[in-house]
């Protein structure tokens, strides 16, 4: 349910301006004002209200998680989520459709009870390079310190907790600020909880976790990618070529137009390498790649994490 506003603010031109909000108008309105806050804060650029709009429909219809963290702290893996249905959903993320998934974890208590706490997490791919504000919102109040990592890009992310056990125990770590949740604001959670700060770190990486669990290892050699990787010929001798240059009315058209693409994902993990996993597929890789590739071209690709190319 959303509650109508009627205030005051300030439009993209820096104008003062009367403001009325509804649960249809508040999408266009928040693009009209101007956001020139801190980045940290969220205030730098309107919030997805679209997608988070289009992430409460699927509720009903998200994936659940096995419940997570019954005898050792709470880990999302490949484990976590049946077979065929992670399938799906990895492919769902692939082609840039919104993912949902209903992250259970259990929290014990230290009165020998332990409950269930659950998190809704959607995220959603797409073609673009740049990077997205993600939101944790708990109760309807968004913790705005808590995002994805700065490398993640190309990618919308909301974590939904709700009234519960799992709200209740994040709340306590909140402070007064309520802008994070901090494992050394201890001084509530201590009195209730059990084993309770890892299970607060993970919900607070949820996000992370979640888009690389979508995001599966390539197992196999990617030969198309290097198909896009080319080379222009440069004509005469190279020392003709470091002569210094004198521009010419013409220099226009050696303009080229900016060659339009679409990101390829890849997740790395472990070692530097280019997609492979397999010793023997690495092997036969990297004879067919410098047969048919100019190395001085490439970029250098190492570290782990999720990249797009």
């Amino acid at each position: 349910m959303f509650v109508s506003y009627r205030g005051r603010g300030e439009n993209a031109a820096g104008k003062r301006v009367e403001i009325s909000l509804d649960a249809k108008s508040i999408g266009t309105a928040s693009k009209a004002l101007k956001w020139s806050g801190q980045a940290r804060r969220k205030l730098s650029t309107p919030p997805p209200i679209e997608f988070a709009r289009e992430c409460l429909t699927r509720k009903s219809s998200v994936v659940s998680t096995k419940l997570l963290g019954t005898t050792i702290l709470p880990e999302l893996t490949a484990e976590s989520i049946e077979t065929d249905k992670l399938t799906k959903l990895q492919r769902e993320f692939a082609e840039n459709m919104i993912v949902g998934i209903r992250v259970q974890s259990a929290l014990p208590r230290l009165d020998g009870t332990t409950l269930v706490g659950e998190a809704y997490v959607f995220a959603q791919r797409t073609s673009s390079t740049e990077r997205f504000e993600s939101y944790y919102v708990r109760e309807g109040m968004t913790i705005t310190k808590l995002s994805t990592k700065q490398q993640v890009k190309g990618v919308h992310g909301l974590v939904l907790v709700e009234q519960g056990a799992l709200a209740s125990l994040l709340g306590d770590t909140e402070g007064p600020s309520h802008t994070t949740w901090d494992t050394s604001n201890d001084e509530r959670p201590k009195r209730v909880w059990k084993a309770w700060k890892g299970r607060v770190t993970f919900f607070c990486k949820i996000l992370d976790n979640v888009i690389q669990l979508l995001t599966p290892t390539s197992t196999q050699a990617d030969f198309s990618i290097t198909s896009e990787f080319f080379s222009i010929e440069q004509k005469g001798t190279l020392r003709a070529a470091s002569k210094k240059r004198v521009p010419s009315d013409d220099d226009t058209a050696n303009v080229y137009e900016r060659i339009p693409h679409t990101p390829r994902w890849y997740r790395l993990d472990g070692e530097p390498k280019i997609f492979v996993e397999n010793a023997t597929s690495r092997d036969h890789f990297f004879q067919q790649f410098l047969k048919s590739t100019n190395l001085s071209l490439l970029p250098k690709i190492s570290g782990t994490g999720i990249c797009g190319y």
